[in-house]
């Protein structure tokens, strides 16, 4: 009981440390954007400013609006799957930031191509941070969502074994209810907590909801 309450607890900090994560990538892109429309290429303005709001409140705001709504179980996407959901955050994103450069009349503070530049190196960066931190979280089992298996047969065996082999894609099995004997492969391994007339009980012992 007291590994479900620490499961309980962790799991809830997962969005923010994604949205951390988030936010640093896209203020990496327009940090190493800014750079390079500055100082560092062949057509670059010295005189080329962004305020602090812009660069560090305003920008990013728009990108984490696009890249937090469909990312709740990133752990659980394919790399394509993710790195898709990612560049249509960007465009949208940067399509935002036209948009509003156009009727905001802000096109002299945040130039085209900085905000083209931008786009290209927060795809870059936050689909290689979310790699990272899905790996990690997965390889080492943290924050993960407890889950309760209603049936242990052949099926609930064939569907462990593919949450295994994904690193748990974010997920705890922390056993099995079931009228029928446990498949062999899940013998010994995970627990029977009960008959489908626990079911109940259990789920408000351990406080799973999924």
């Amino acid at each position: 009981m007291k590994e479900m309450q620490n499961m309980r607890w962790s799991y809830p900090f997962q969005p923010l440390l994604l949205l951390a994560a988030d936010w640093g990538m896209v203020v990496l892109a327009e940090e190493l954007a800014y750079a390079l429309r500055q100082s560092w290429l062949p057509i670059a303005n010295p005189g080329f400013y962004i305020p602090g709001f812009y660069l560090y409140i305003l920008v990013p705001a728009i990108f984490l609006a696009f890249l937090q709504s469909p990312s709740a179980k990133f752990r659980r996407f394919p790399t394509w799957k993710m790195a898709q959901i990612v560049f249509r955050a960007v465009f949208f994103s940067i399509l935002t930031i036209a948009l509003l450069m156009y009727f905001g009349k802000v096109g002299a503070v945040v130039s085209r191509l900085f905000v083209a530049m931008t786009g290209v190196f927060a795809f870059v960066f936050v689909v290689s941070a979310r790699f990272l931190l899905r790996e990690i979280l997965n390889r080492n089992h943290l924050m993960e969502v407890p889950v309760l298996f209603v049936g242990a047969g052949e099926t609930a065996a064939e569907l462990v074994k593919t949450l295994e082999a994904q690193g748990g894609c974010g997920m705890k099995v922390i056993g099995f209810i079931a009228d029928t004997p446990m498949a062999v492969r899940l013998r010994g391994r995970y627990r029977l907590l009960g008959h489908m007339e626990h079911l109940e009980r259990v789920l408000h012992l351990t406080g799973v909801q999924h």
